[in-house]
């Protein structure tokens, strides 16, 4: 049941619960763009090691906002397909200018790598912090298939 104050701004839960994960949404994308440069990546290497301070960044310092993009996704996986699919567009349009092929599949294993890593940073290895260089490899080895 929602509070009358609540009430006020979102007509039930779902309009509530689209509205936070909007907002998760919103704060995960102004993080990314932080993390990288004026202009994108053009190579590989320089993608990969923006990629993994970004995915390092949320599981660390931004702990919380990713609980939540977790929790949202667990709880209602349907509300948060189109954000997860505007970022593997994007994504995708970059490896793509970018000259490699499959660009969709390679999106895919960097989001589905850098989701499990983040999960297991604040789950199963909270506490440990995975060396950047290795995690850069490892996303550098997805883009370049």
């Amino acid at each position: 049941m929602m509070s009358t104050c609540t009430s006020n701004y979102f007509r039930n839960r779902a309009a509530l619960v689209a509205a936070a994960v909007d907002r998760v949404e919103q704060q995960d994308m102004h993080l990314l763009r932080h993390f990288g440069t004026e202009e994108p990546p053009t190579t590989v290497a320089a993608l990969a090691e923006q990629l993994a301070t970004a995915v390092l960044t949320l599981a660390t310092d931004h702990a919380d906002l990713t609980r939540a993009r977790f929790a949202f996704a667990l709880d209602q996986p349907g509300v948060v397909t189109a954000g997860h699919e505007r970022m593997l567009g994007g994504m995708e349009m970059l490896l793509e200018s970018m000259g490699l092929p499959r660009a969709r599949l390679r999106a895919e294993a960097v989001a589905d790598y850098s989701d499990g890593l983040a999960m297991h940073l604040l789950t199963a290895r909270r506490g440990q912090h995975p060396d950047h260089a290795t995690v850069a490899a490892n996303i550098r080895r997805l883009l370049e298939g």
